[in-house]
């Protein structure tokens, strides 16, 4: 599955941007409202569903 972030996508206690608004990211595993994402850099993270946009199934 694949999904686009709608804004930019930063860790909460780091502060460090994770994707900015835009990037293509590939969805790992889901927990509810909760997606684990890896973007094209190899760099694994997690977001809410409102942060992001699905375009594939």
């Amino acid at each position: 599955m694949t999904a686009q972030a709608l804004q930019d996508i930063k860790g909460i206690a780091t502060k460090r941007t994770h994707a900015h608004k835009g990037d293509c990211l590939k969805v790992i595993a889901t927990h509810g409202k909760v997606y684990i994402l890896e973007h094209p850099n190899g760099d694994r993270f997690s977001t809410t569903a409102d942060k992001i946009q699905l375009i594939e199934n």
